[in-house]
């Protein structure tokens, strides 16, 4: 768990016990110490979840048409076009870039990196950036039938960190998913 959210889920303990507190020091009758209580109770549930979501919400970045060297945490092929990601370090890091790339380029960065691609035999579903429309940078499912595949999410059945890399050969982009918990 990262140190925002569990910073959000304390402050809202904070909070709620500071009700508390108040209920047990301040109010003499029985009953309207049990009504707060039962308020602060009420009210711990949804507020630890906000705090929860603006954690996620104020460490989430989503950038589109940047330069192959802007995208943080990963060194993209130089030749890299119409760069997107999203990143968010809420729970952990997770980022998920898109660029669009020549298949030549493609290989040679995998090279680079030590990775090996293998052809996609079965289509493989991935979130897809559109674009920029919209708000922020949003995503569609889509499937790739064509292209290349690397993943080293097997390395070590204890660890969930890993990089998952799709070339689509239809489209020239390549879908990268990184996560690091």
């Amino acid at each position: 768990m990262s140190v925002i959210v569990l910073g959000a889920f304390v402050l809202s303990i904070v909070i709620a016990a500071g009700l508390l507190t108040i209920a047990m020091k301040q109010i003499t009758s029985r009953l309207l110490r049990c009504v707060l209580v039962a308020v602060a109770a009420l009210l711990w549930v949804p507020l630890s979840m906000g705090l929860i979501w603006l954690s996620v919400c104020l460490t989430t970045t989503y950038r589109h048409d940047v330069k192959p060297a802007d995208v943080p945490l990963v060194q993209l092929p130089v030749g890299a076009t119409n760069v997107c990601y999203r990143r968010a370090l809420a729970s952990g890091l997770t980022l998920v870039v898109q660029f669009r790339v020549t298949e030549e380029e493609f290989l040679g960065w995998m090279e680079s990196r030590g990775w090996e691609p293998e052809p996609i035999t079965v289509p493989q579903p991935i979130a897809a950036f559109l674009d920029g429309r919209g708000r922020g940078v949003e995503t569609e499912r889509v499937v790739v039938a064509d292209g290349l595949r690397f993943d080293d999410y097997a390395k070590d059945q204890f660890d969930d960190s890993g990089t998952t890399v799709v070339y689509d050969r239809a489209t020239g982009l390549a879908h990268l998913a990184r996560t690091d918990f």
